[in-house]
């Protein structure tokens, strides 16, 4: 509604794309296909704080793309979100859903109070380029 969660996804695109070999996709929840996450080799998930937790554009995702988290599981997740109010409500449900995904955190989630600061902002590019590198070089381990 008001852009700001939108100015962090292209924050963590810029990060993201400084990773040479990755090819970034950026889209909103509402228009991703479910077909296409198991293919990903990482994901980062952003979403504002509306009513007290993340907007319901992401949980509708989070609930379609369930069929697809077998192949989603193992793989490097980062979590963004603008919170209108001094919480993290919105970063922990999303973060919440990288255990039922069974996603590996690779950053410390980014979270803006109102419009996105320039240190947010930066944040957002540096958990961009973590996750990059981290989906270009899994690491060996194995989920159990």
């Amino acid at each position: 509604m008001t852009g700001n969660t939108e100015k962090m996804a292209k924050a963590v695109t810029e990060g993201a794309e400084l990773v040479d070999g990755v090819d970034v996709i950026l889209v909103k929840a509402s228009a991703v296909d479910v077909e296409d996450l198991g293919g990903m080799d990482g994901y980062a998930f952003g979403a504002p704080n509306t009513f007290g937790g993340m907007a319901g554009e992401l949980r509708a995702l989070f609930d379609k793309a369930w069929v697809k988290k077998e192949k989603m599981a193992g793989k490097p997740a980062v979590a963004f979100t603008s919170e209108n109010q001094d919480t993290n409500t919105a970063l922990q449900d999303i973060e919440r859903f990288f255990n039922y995904y069974k996603l590996e955190k690779v950053a410390e989630g980014v979270v803006a109070f109102k419009t996105p600061s320039e240190n947010d902002l930066e944040a957002c590019r540096e958990i961009g380029q973590i996750l990059a590198e981290k989906a270009k070089n899994p690491s060996k381990k194995q989920l159990v």
